[in-house]
């Protein structure tokens, strides 16, 4: 399945991001998130590459409204 998405910034400077496909995985999390500022980008993206390179089998990372788990 290919997902499209958008990031935008909001008219208060905080970020955003819409997915095209109801209940994308990442989707929901990133775009109730986000909004809470890029790092949250910045870490999921360091997680992902420490998983692909076999230096931990999962994380969880703690939002603000929810937790996302990647393994």
């Amino acid at each position: 399945m290919i997902c499209k998405y958008n990031f935008f910034w909001y008219e208060n400077g905080e970020p955003g991001v819409k997915f095209d496909v109801e209940g994308a995985l990442i989707g929901w999390y990133l775009e109730n998130e986000l909004r809470y500022g890029p790092e949250s980008c910045n870490e999921i993206l360091y997680e992902i590459k420490r998983i692909e390179s076999d230096a931990i089998p999962s994380v969880e990372i703690d939002g603000n409204e929810s937790v996302l788990r990647i393994d």
